[in-house]
């Protein structure tokens, strides 16, 4: 499992901000922009990807299956941690730099895709993402095997020697950002950067296009010094319907170069994201109850899931019973219960906990004696399955 840090603001969150860095960087990377997160009331879920940081090294079985999925995978995996479920329904921010902009666009459509709903992306907001012309998941084998020698020779340098070499680089980065960029090159597996490999395999105008389809706004801010993406990516993005700001002077790590600007168009750009996801039309929210969860995909075709999905805010993920923290969560805002074999009666605790509650479709078995009295004054309709 990868390595990873929720931040959370003192009241309630509002929104969580997932946040991935780039090749050859780390979560500590991303330190400087985390108070910005914090500060508006969002969480921060930072991680180390694969190769980085403190996260698990690569396999040469990882390695020959395409990173860039493998990438992606890691992160969904992480997102079904149970301890990360209490801010699965939260809005999702999704931010990335360079490769991490890819992994992140990736993850965010497949967010869209998930029944039962969890961290669906409300914005999308991506630093000079690593996309290349022609379309392609692949790297050039000369630019991998570059980049391979250039960590390669950091690596072998003293930690005095990468700072200097780091601060010729790039020389209006703050000593923080030097320092912690020093340590990700040091942390960072070395075959990843020989394999290169670390563009998820759906091409990126299709992921945009979902964005577009599906109401979730997208803006990509790069620079004009040393960049990824050229005039051709930004037609070819403002094309599929994502915006498109350019930074004037700035390199590849917009972020560091004009901090100020970048954080302060970040937040802009996720709190309209944010007020324009207020302003549609909400699905009823709904959960789904039942022993094994695994149970959940049995009692619902792809049809049926496809439905659901339209007609429903369906969170997830799907509960075994009431009682944990992330069901009780869930259970404040549900309008919709679904519930299936080995879902535990719902007696007057869980409907006090549930003051929403007005619809319970049972979806295996009978409905009657799994539910216990109504209370006076509320309405709660159900169904049986069939």
């Amino acid at each position: 499992m990868l390595s990873y840090r929720l931040a959370l603001p003192e009241s309630p969150a509002t929104a969580v901000v997932i946040a991935i860095h780039g090749l050859m960087e780390s979560a500590e990377c991303l330190e400087a922009a985390r108070p910005h997160w914090i500060s508006q009331q969002w969480a921060a879920l930072t991680m180390d990807l694969r190769g980085h940081g403190s996260s698990p090294r690569w396999s040469e079985q990882e390695l020959r299956e395409h990173p860039g999925d493998v990438m992606v995978r890691d992160v969904l995996d992480l997102l079904e941690l149970e301890e990360l479920q209490d801010v699965a329904q939260l809005p999702a921010l999704y931010y990335g730099h360079s490769a991490g902009g890819g992994v992140a666009a990736a993850v965010a459509a497949s967010a869209l895709k998930r029944t039962p709903a969890g961290f669906r992306p409300a914005g999308v907001l991506l630093e000079d993402p690593f996309w290349r012309l022609p379309v392609t998941r692949l790297q050039d084998r000369d630019v991998a095997e570059a980049a391979y020698a250039h960590l390669v020779d950091v690596q072998s340098r003293t930690p005095e020697e990468r700072v200097q070499m780091r601060r010729r680089e790039w020389p209006n980065w703050s000593e923080a950002e030097i320092q912690r960029s020093c340590k990700a090159q040091e942390d960072c597996d070395t075959n990843l950067l020989r394999n290169g490999n670390v563009i998820p395999s759906t091409p990126w105008p299709e992921l945009l296009a979902s964005f577009t389809a599906s109401g979730v706004p997208t803006l990509i801010i790069t620079g004009t010094v040393r960049t990824g993406i050229t005039p051709r990516h930004q037609q070819i993005a403002r094309t599929a319907g994502a915006a498109i700001e350019v930074f004037d002077g700035a390199s590849h790590f917009i972020r560091r170069d004009m901090e100020d600007r970048f954080m302060d168009t970040a937040t802009s750009f996720f709190t309209k994201s944010l007020e324009g996801k207020g302003k549609q039309r909400a699905k009823p929210v709904a959960m789904a109850v039942m022993a094994p969860p695994e149970l959940f995909s049995k009692l619902f075709s792809n049809a049926a899931m496809s439905t659901l999905d339209r007609l429903v805010d369906l969170r997830g993920p799907v509960f075994k019973d009431f009682s944990t923290p992330g069901a009780q969560a869930a259970l404040a805002d549900v309008e919709v219960l679904i519930t299936g074999w080995g879902c535990p009666k719902i007696d007057g605790d869980v409907l006090s906990a549930a003051p929403k509650l007005r619809a319970i479709i049972h979806a295996g078995g009978v409905i009657a004696g799994n539910i216990g009295p109504i209370p006076a004054g509320r309405k709660i309709v159900g169904s049986n399955a069939g």
